[in-house]
């Protein structure tokens, strides 16, 4: 019965092989445990992306961007509840459905607007980074790195034991950097509600980030010139990274001032 419910929401969500764009949103404000429930979810402070940039800048790294496709659909969001929650289902899908009007069922996964949504698809997307082996800030909980494993060490200790010019000679996803011991990462990245700033270029980084991508509904990275919480950002080739707002700031209307005074 399921499958065949599942199969007449597809029918009525596809007009002449195009896929409809509308969704099925929750009254979430509606929601008997609202008060009770823990919906805030953390966002990258301004200064941490700062920081996460120059170190870029400092290792060179190339800068980019992954985005979550259906976000707020991947997280747990019924895992936090203490009860379970049931939902009216709109009189068009009732009829569809040839179901009674004002049918009602439990929601057994999530749905666009459940209050619980953003925190629990950050909940969801840091136990899938610690997973794949990324640690997260203790200032920014939005902030998190690849430290290096045992094995990460044993190599860099024999690449240490090369000359400067077969070192320079590896290629650079599988060079260490000399002063791995000080910065203990071989990549960062910071994330932003659904949007994910990637920083690094190491092997093991770019598997990870690989890893991940296999985990949750994540597109394709972008990189060269993106545009990430407002802010465009660049990098030049020798890894210089540049940020601003210039599309924001020629927008802003001037302000006449007709006098200045003075004391």
């Amino acid at each position: 019965k399921a499958e065949a419910m599942d199969q007449q929401l597809k029918e009525m969500s596809t007009v002449k092989g195009k896929t409809a764009k509308a969704r099925l949103v929750l009254l979430g404000h509606q929601d008997p445990e609202l008060t009770r429930l823990v919906t805030a979810s953390p966002t990258l402070g301004r200064s941490t992306r700062s920081i996460l940039l120059a170190m870029s800048a400092h290792n060179a790294w190339p800068v980019r961007s992954l985005d979550a496709r259906t976000a707020f659909l991947s997280g747990e969001a019924n895992k936090s509840r203490s009860r379970p929650l049931y939902m009216r289902l709109p009189t068009e899908w009732s009829t569809e459905l040839k179901l009674p009007r004002g049918s009602i069922f439990q929601l057994v996964k999530s749905a666009y607007g459940l209050a619980e949504a953003p925190r629990a698809w950050f909940d969801t997307l840091c136990r899938s980074l610690k997973q794949c082996g990324f640690r997260q800030s203790w200032s920014d909980a939005c902030a998190f790195t690849l430290p290096p494993d045992e094995e990460d060490w044993k190599i860099w200790e024999k690449q240490q034991r090369m000359s400067p010019r077969e070192r320079a000679n590896l290629p650079d996803d599988i060079r260490y950097p000399d002063d791995l011991p000080s910065c203990a990462c071989l990549g960062a990245l910071g994330v932003h509600v659904d949007d994910l700033l990637i920083l690094g270029k190491h092997r093991r980084f770019v598997e990870k980030i690989g890893k991940l991508q296999r985990l949750l509904p994540f597109g394709s990275l972008k990189s060269g010139s993106l545009t990430f919480t407002g802010v465009e950002i660049s990098q030049s080739t020798d890894g210089t990274v540049f940020d601003g707002q210039p599309k924001y700031t020629k927008k802003l209307a001037e302000v006449p001032i007709s006098e200045l005074e003075f004391d």
